[in-house]
This record gives structure tokens, sequence and C-alpha cells, in this order.
């Protein structure tokens, strides 16, 4: 049977899916901190998440969200090229709402928007550092009743960059002018961040841990999904879907996209449910966890396979007893297969795979 409807679901890392699973409160939580930007601190959130727990998906719709709301959005990723970027982004969009205004802009401001062409200042533009260039845009947009979100994706805390957007943007909020800030990152990274000597003021940051979503979250969205395209979803087969994705973002909207392609006869059975599992499982194995693998040295592969014939969280120890060396001998491979982001580390001494099917994989994998 062939379905009137375009698949709902998209396995797509960083894309935004039609059908958001288990975000919504988050996203909703930071939206309302825009109407209350003077004094919720809310306004500035870091999002923390291992890879795959949809981070960059909720930027995009607090994005959305804020634009829909009249804010002026400026997504950026992170780069060293990060302040020009944003500057970029926000001279554009901030010319939407100020071009029309021309006539009630300073001479330096009209330079900095790009409209001084044949403007006579004593001021030029140039002699500007970039981040005061973003600081007197906000404050044009700030004086019209406009708010300017800033949204950072994959934050890194070893970045200059950063560090002085940063820096400049605590001296916008300070003004209490219209603005916000966003930032996702991986937990290291944005520990790193936050415990930066210079930025300690983002240690009062709202900070929103992405986590697996309820299994229960997952099985409810899946029946309403289903059920509104004329296909009967029982709970307890919904649930069978659930816990197989194990509320991984990315394994939700995989699991849901092929049991969307493989259904079609009314009624989902759990054997279908069972079929688009394994099917699922493989295609993760191929997208996702064998690119990652491939990526590993010899010994670091030796880790995580001794790794993944023990319980998780595994010890340290017992995987270096596993591999027949001394804790203190395996200790690079812990460090790089966290910079890796293949594993990461639960609690002091005690390692997990980022990644569902990762153990599956290395003790099926040849």
């Amino acid at each position: 049977m062939t379905k009137n409807t375009l698949n709902p679901f998209k396995p797509i890392f960083g894309k935004t899916p039609p059908i958001l699973i288990g975000r919504e409160p988050m996203i909703d939580e930071y939206i309302s901190s825009l109407d209350s930007y003077l004094y919720d601190d809310r306004i500035t959130t870091l999002f923390v998440g291992q890879r795959g727990m949809g981070k960059t998906v909720v930027l995009n719709e607090v994005s959305k969200r804020a634009v829909a709301k009249g804010w002026v959005s400026v997504d950026v990723s992170m780069s060293e090229n990060l302040l020009a970027n944003a500057y970029d982004r926000l001279r554009i969009e901030a010319g939407v709402h100020l071009s029309a205004q021309k006539s009630k802009l300073t001479g330096v401001t009209l330079n900095i928007m790009g409209f001084g062409a044949g403007v006579s200042t004593d001021t030029h533009q140039e002699d500007f550092s970039t981040m005061t260039k973003i600081g007197l845009i906000v404050e044009e947009l700030s004086k019209k009743g406009v708010g300017v979100l800033f949204t950072i994706d994959e934050a890194r805390s070893k970045s200059e960059a950063l560090r002085e957007f940063a820096s400049n943007y605590q001296l916008l909020l300070r003004k209490d002018l219209k603005v916000g800030c966003a930032i996702a990152g991986l937990p290291f990274e944005i520990s790193g961040l936050i415990n930066d000597e210079v930025l300690t003021f983002l240690r009062r940051a709202n900070r929103v841990v992405l986590s697996q979503v309820d299994i229960d979250d997952v099985a409810i969205a899946y029946i309403k999904v289903f059920n509104e395209n004329g296909e009967s979803l029982p709970f307890d087969v919904a649930r069978v879907a659930a816990e197989k994705t194990q509320g991984y973002p990315y394994l939700i909207q995989l699991l849901g996209s092929v049991l969307w392609d493989t259904s079609g006869n009314g009624r989902i059975t759990e054997q279908e449910v069972v079929f688009a599992a394994e099917a699922a499982r493989r295609k993760m194995y191929q997208n996702v966890v064998e690119p990652m693998a491939a990526d590993l040295t010899r010994k670091e592969t030796e880790f995580v396979t001794a790794m993944a014939e023990l319980d998780q969280p595994s010890a340290v120890s017992d995987i270096a007893d596993a591999m027949g060396l001394k804790q203190t001998d395996v200790a690079q491979y812990r460090k790089q297969l966290i910079d890796k982001y293949f594993v990461y580390s639960p609690a002091r001494g005690r390692l997990d795979f980022v990644l569902p099917y990762s153990k599956e994989y290395l003790l099926e994998k040849p």
C-alpha cells in the first residue's frame, strides 16, 4: 500500500524533522524567555548533549520561532571566523528592519550597515572592531523594539573567537539591550567554556541537557503520527518500537522513517516493528557507527572492543584488565576516544558508548 503523504520522519543529522519528538518543552521554555529578556536568565542558554541528541535541531527550531516573534536571528556554526560570520549575518538580517529608516540612522551606523555610500563621517567603519560593529547594530535594533538572537552551534571551549564574542555579549546584556544567545555543544566543550576564567558569567547561564527522549513519549508520538495517517499502531507495539530507539533522537527518526516506508496494511504489527528495527540498526551501522569506527587506530579499536565485552558503563580498570594492561597504560586511549566522540564518561572512572548499537557493532563485526 502506498501512502498519500510524504514520510514525516527525517533521519538526517542537523536537519529539522517535520515531527519533533521530546524536545518541544525545552524549545517552548527558551522562546518564553524572549518576552521577559530583561530579567530572565534563560535568555542565555547552553544546550548540552552528545552527538545525535538533536542539539542542532533544537537551535534551528529556536531560531525559527524567534523570527516568528519578530526577532532577528543570527545563526552561525563554530569557526575562527565566528565574529565575521555573525556580523555578516546580522547586517543582512537587520537590513530588513532598518533599511526603511536610513534617515534616522547616524552616519556611523549607515556605514556599518552598508547603507553609507557617499555618507561623510569622521569615523570610518574599519576603525571599529567586529564586535563593536555588531553592538552598534544591536543597539539600533533595540531602539526599534527588535531583539537579536545569536545561535552558535558546535561550540568549542578553546576558541578565542568565541571568548571574544561571549565577553562582548555580556556587555550587551549589561546595557539592557534586547538580545539573547543560545549555544549548543558537546558536554566536555561546554564544561570547558563555563570554567573559562574569562567567561565566569556563563556559569550563571541556563543549562539544558539533551538526554535520551522518554520511551513513553516516543511511543505516544509514533501512535499519533501513524494514526493521523490512517494506520493503527497499538500502544504495546508502539512501545516495542520506542524501546528499539533507546530514546536516541536520530534513531527515533530513522526507525520511524523505515517503519513508515515498510508498513501499510492498516494495522501495524510487532513483526513489522521488529523488521523495521533490524533495518534501522543496519542503517545505523552503515551511516553512523561504521564510519566513526573506521577512524579509530588499532589500539583504540582494541580498547572499545574490550569495552564492548563488558557491561556499560564500564570501569576503565576493567577495560585495562581485559586488554592485559595497566590502567595508566590505557589512559591515552581513553582520552583519544573521548576526543573522537566515540565514548564518554558518565561518571569518574567509567565509560559508555556515545552512539546506540556501538556495542553490538563491535561484537558483530568481522
